[in-house]
């Protein structure tokens, strides 16, 4: 069953007990998803998780039961075309005409869309392409294809913006100005981000909330601060007297990994046992010149939660 993170803003995305088979092959598995308005949400997992499945099933691109997925909250199957108004998506690469220019691109699509004339030049200066409006797109980089494809998401001035693995083939250069670019559409335009991705250590960088998903379950749902918050942190001490120090820490059960003959890992459940670990280090007589926390990635973090996740399948 759906258990939400308590989340106090009003959701844009909700998703309930949502599942979806491919023949055979079980791709979501009672998902329950919440993104709530105005935040950058990262669906994070390893390739053939789920994400682009969950993507195409919020956009109703795969049939799904009725009263499962609600956007803006309405229900995907009854008001389709009313939420797609509203929502600017990138799966994937961008489908673009390689022989025409940006604004040639940016034209057709406007003309779908019924979106006004004036808001091809804001797009293009939005996305930091206004210089290379008139040039082919044969002759863009990655990163400025995958920005023009955003251009074209944004043309229908969208509260929802849906994007799967756009920093994907792009060199760190690339992947800097997309950060920027959807850092400002969310905090600038009020734009809310739905951001798949495997690329962890970019999305720690932008998102607020994240959901980690696993072979179509989802190991995790909520705030960035709260996923770290439930990890278990590790202490480095630094000490020219790590043996005094190692003896103390195991007759106090500890659970501690020496580095070097000058460092101890020590891992914390909670931040407060930090400061019952350094009045027992004082009290013992132990002397140390250095003690940090340090936190876990979301990298690790993840792999924490997917390792869990097979020790359960495992039995």
């Amino acid at each position: 069953m759906c258990k939400y993170f308590g989340e106090t803003l009003s959701a844009i995305i909700q998703t309930h007990n949502l599942s979806f088979r491919f023949k055979d092959y079980l791709a979501l598995n009672n998902l329950c998803l919440e993104v709530p308005e105005n935040s950058i949400y990262g669906f994070v997992g390893p390739n053939g998780a789920g994400k682009s499945t969950s993507i195409r099933a919020i956009l109703g691109l795969y049939p799904v039961e009725n009263k499962k997925i609600f956007v803006f909250g309405k229900e995907i199957n009854k008001e389709r075309v009313a939420i797609l108004k509203d929502i600017g998506a990138l799966v994937e690469t961008p489908a673009l005409y390689d022989h025409l220019s940006a604004i040639d691109n940016l034209e057709i699509t406007r003309i779908v869309r019924g979106a006004e004339k004036k808001k091809i030049n804001q797009v293009l200066e939005i996305v930091g392409l206004s210089k290379s409006a008139y040039k082919k797109v044969k002759t863009y980089s990655l990163g400025m294809k995958q920005r023009l494809g955003i251009a074209i998401a944004l043309l229908s001035e969208p509260k929802l913006l849906i994007l799967d693995e756009p920093t994907n083939g792009l060199d760190p250069h690339g992947i800097k100005e997309i950060r920027e670019l959807l850092l400002y559409l969310n905090q600038e335009c009020k734009t809310t981000i739905f951001l798949s991705s495997h690329i962890l250590n970019e999305v720690e960088k932008l998102v607020t909330h994240v959901g980690v998903i696993n072979k179509g379950e989802l190991a995790f749902q909520g705030k960035l601060a709260e996923l770290y918050s439930v990890s278990i942190n590790k202490v480095l001490i630094e000490s020219d007297e790590t043996d005094k120090l190692a003896t103390m820490l195991k007759e106090s059960g500890y659970v501690f990994h020496k580095e070097n003959d000058f460092t101890i890992k020590v891992e914390v459940k909670e931040k407060p046992e930090i400061s019952k670990l350094l009045y027992q280090i004082t009290h013992n007589d132990v002397s140390i010149y250095g003690l940090r926390n340090e936190q876990k990635s979301l990298e690790e973090l993840f792999f924490d939660l997917t390792k869990k996740q097979r020790e359960v399948y495992e039995g």
